[in-house]
């Protein structure tokens, strides 16, 4: 469905990704584990075209979309939610969540889809007058997810959805998470976390500056002794 070849990616001269080759497929819930500074949020920029790479391919569906600016890559199905939320702090939750639709017409699929929202995150929907800005870490976390979800992705980019959150938080996020990808949506999932990636996802890549090092399913990760002493603390 998502396939890389061979993608290096930068910040000015500083090269971040180094020929990043990876593959994910229709249904699946792929995690990609990796240190601070090894170029997660760099791969999911780049996916995303926040950022355009400097060689190497990067095809959806079968189609070349190496060019295409972040708006174009939404519109194809490919959504991003990034690191640290960025919600839009002044805008109320209902307002976060039509921006998440911006880009669609149909009113009654939008009106559906914030039903849909509501049932995964009834918080959402007990506080859907308030500004986003005045909410919890958690709360605003589930609200970049729904904007998210309002855009009906087919592949869905989650850059560390666990970041600053509390344990029992954390838990409730990734159930629904959970419940997102058995509800048809595939997943990339970028998390330091990599006990609760291995535990959620199907198969999974080790980025360390720059470069998959290591790649598997997830129970063959988990049971490697190099990743257990890296990322595990075993």
């Amino acid at each position: 469905m998502l396939r890389l070849e061979g993608v290096s990616s930068s910040y000015g001269s500083a090269e971040v990704l180094k020929g990043i080759s990876l593959e994910v497929d229709e249904g699946e819930f792929v995690c990609v584990l990796g240190a601070n500074g090894a170029g997660k949020t760099t791969l999911l920029r780049t996916i995303s075209g926040l950022m355009r790479h400097r060689r190497g391919s990067i095809t959806f569906l079968g189609k070349d979309i190496s060019g295409a600016g972040s708006d174009a890559v939404v519109k194809m199905g490919i959504v991003h939610v990034p690191e640290g939320r960025q919600i839009f702090p002044d805008m109320t939750v209902i307002e976060n969540l039509e921006m998440g639709a911006y880009s669609r017409r149909d009113r009654q699929g939008i009106t559906e889809d914030l039903e849909r929202v509501f049932t995964l995150f009834p918080r959402l929907r007990e506080r859907h007058k308030q500004t986003g800005g005045s909410m919890s870490g958690g709360e605003q976390q589930m609200l970049a997810i729904g904007r998210g979800l309002m855009a009906r992705p087919k592949v869905f980019l989650l850059d560390e959805p666990s970041l600053g959150l509390a344990p029992l938080v954390v838990e409730h996020i990734y159930d629904v998470i959970f419940d997102i990808h058995k509800q048809g949506t595939t997943i990339l999932l970028v998390e330091q976390n990599a006990p609760l990636a291995l535990d959620v996802a199907n198969r999974g890549y080790i980025l360390a500056s720059g470069r998959i090092l290591h790649s598997g399913s997830a129970a063959e990760l988990a049971a490697d002794e190099a990743v257990q002493r890296a990322y595990l603390g075993v």
